[in-house]
């Protein structure tokens, strides 16, 4: 039986399919958004596109969790949590500042002075802590979605969730227990919570995480996770995705858009979704050198289509098609993603290239002495990053202080 981990040797890793299945997950799901902010149909109400935005996120968080957990695979704790916040938050604060500081004052209905004096701006900095906010004042309040800014916000705790498991499966039978074992009480949540009706129980952002696409999500990364830990005993036989695709065709088609409600439907697609997504990672796709250029600037695409999106709807030309809405959001989400790859990305993941090429100098001698040496250079770096955080804080602080001081009235003397 040909495996899952023979095909992801035989093809140096995940690197083969893994670029063009994320840009095509992430140009679908653009789609998708732009067929939902240019109120062109209601995708709930069509047979077929219903599902279609969840097995898309679900897909994406399976090859996340698949990635992250080969990438634990060979580095330590520290190595891999430092690594994977240091690439993936900062693209992350870079949306959130961008939406709150430019995109927000150039599109609000409210003055200048009221809108930086409004409480929901600092509520929405909420976001550079994981907590998902969704509304600036007076921005895209009279758009087909009002008031949404940014929808996608709500990824931040559920990636960290993500990350944190895969840094805690280290050893092989320990992680596959305790990613199924996350998965199983994901599900077990989910189905408790639609027993209970917690949509009126509990607050929305709740309800959203426990029985909306947050559990879906959720469940695809932990499965990717396990999958990969599992990976000798999983089959690809052609045979096996073209049932699952099967399976997962017979969902769509049979089934109607309440069942996007019921926690059976969010666990369904999850036990599909991610063995089709790990299985296109360990494949040889078409134009994987081409899409692989791009793959840096996906997480700067993802987090800012939607914005530009509404932004397009607010100020753009009316009656704007699907396609030119999905063309030029994502257009001008990938030049702003490739310029901040550029100018802060790269450094940053040179800087962390550069930390591994001195931890394996540093071990190339007598133990002790690699060991001393890799201690000093991980406190060094340590302190830089928490001058670096000390210091980033400092100016936003300052600079949110002096946004506040100009923005107050004139009282006069």
């Amino acid at each position: 039986m040909q495996s899952l981990g023979h095909a992801l040797r035989r093809n140096d890793g995940d690197k083969r399919g893994r670029a063009t299945l994320r840009l095509f997950l992430v140009v679908f799901l653009i789609v998708l958004q732009s067929i939902e902010v240019t109120d062109s149909t209601n995708l709930a109400a069509v047979r077929g596109l219903w599902a279609l935005p969840s097995i898309a996120l679900c897909g994406l968080a399976a090859s996340l969790g698949f990635s992250a957990a080969h990438r634990r695979a060979s580095s330590t704790w520290r190595t891999f949590m430092s690594d994977g916040l240091r690439v993936a938050y900062p693209v992350y604060a870079f949306a959130v500042l961008g939406t709150a500081f430019v995109l927000g004052p150039l599109f609000t209905n409210e003055a200048r002075a009221t809108y930086f004096r409004d409480g929901r701006l600092f509520a929405y900095l909420l976001n550079l802590l994981g907590w998902p906010q969704y509304e600036l004042p007076g921005v895209f309040e009279f758009n087909d979605l009002p008031r949404m800014v940014n929808a996608v916000m709500w990824v931040a705790p559920l990636y960290l969730a993500l990350l944190v498991t895969a840094s805690v499966t280290s050893r092989r039978r320990w992680s596959v227990i305790i990613a199924a074992g996350l998965a199983i009480i994901t599900a077990l949540a989910a189905l408790i919570a639609q027993v209970l009706d917690l949509n009126t129980a509990v607050n929305e952002q709740v309800s959203f995480l426990v029985q909306g696409d947050g559990i879906g999500t959720i469940l695809g990364g932990l499965l990717g996770m396990t999958i990969y830990h599992v990976r000798e005993r999983v089959s690809v036989k052609p045979r096996y995705p073209v049932v699952a695709v099967v399976a997962l065709a017979a969902i769509v088609v049979a089934g109607h858009p309440g069942w996007l409600s019921s926690a059976f439907f969010r666990i369904a697609i999850a036990l599909l979704v991610p063995y089709l997504a790990s299985f296109l990672m360990v494949c040889r796709l078409p134009l994987t050198l081409l899409f692989r250029r791009v793959e840096p600037y996906l997480a700067g695409v993802f987090l800012l289509s939607f914005p530009l999106q509404q932004a397009m709807i607010d100020r753009g030309p009316e009656h704007q098609g699907v396609l030119v809405n999905a063309i030029a959001a994502g257009g001008a989400a990938l030049v702003l993603a490739a310029a901040y790859w550029h100018a802060i990305g790269r450094w940053l993941v040179s800087r962390r290239v550069r930390s591994s090429h001195a931890d394996d100098q540093a071990t190339s001698g007598s133990v002790l002495r690699g060991i001393g040496r890799i201690r000093r250079i991980r406190r060094t770096t340590a302190i830089k990053n928490v001058a670096i955080t000390v210091v980033m804080g400092c100016l936003f602080i300052g600079m949110m202080a002096l946004i506040y001081i100009a923005s107050l009235p004139d009282t006069g003397t």
